[in-house]
């Protein structure tokens, strides 16, 4: 079986000075405490609380989090089904 893997180039880059083979940014102290088995969250200020708008809203601080686990500074991120907008806040 062989298994053929293409990169798509989109015109996105790196700003960070990770290694190539680094998965993100983080320190390997920050990578531990992301593994516990239960994270926990507030809403601040900025997250979207009123069901009325959205019925599947989260904090900001969750998207924050799972983005920097698995993307480097710079990089695109993709959120395909927008929702609320929590990821294009973060982004901003």
């Amino acid at each position: 079986m062989t298994l053929i893997s293409h990169r798509l180039h989109i015109g996105s880059r790196r700003t960070c000075e990770c290694p190539e083979n680094h998965l993100n940014c983080l320190s390997a102290k920050e990578w531990i405490k992301n593994q516990l088995g239960v994270w926990q969250f507030t809403y601040n200020g900025r997250d979207v609380r009123d069901k009325k708008l959205h019925p599947a809203t989260f904090p900001i601080s969750l998207a924050k989090r799972v983005i920097e686990l698995f993307t480097h500074r710079g990089e695109l991120v993709l959120d395909p089904f927008v929702g609320s907008g929590t990821t294009c806040i973060l982004l901003n």
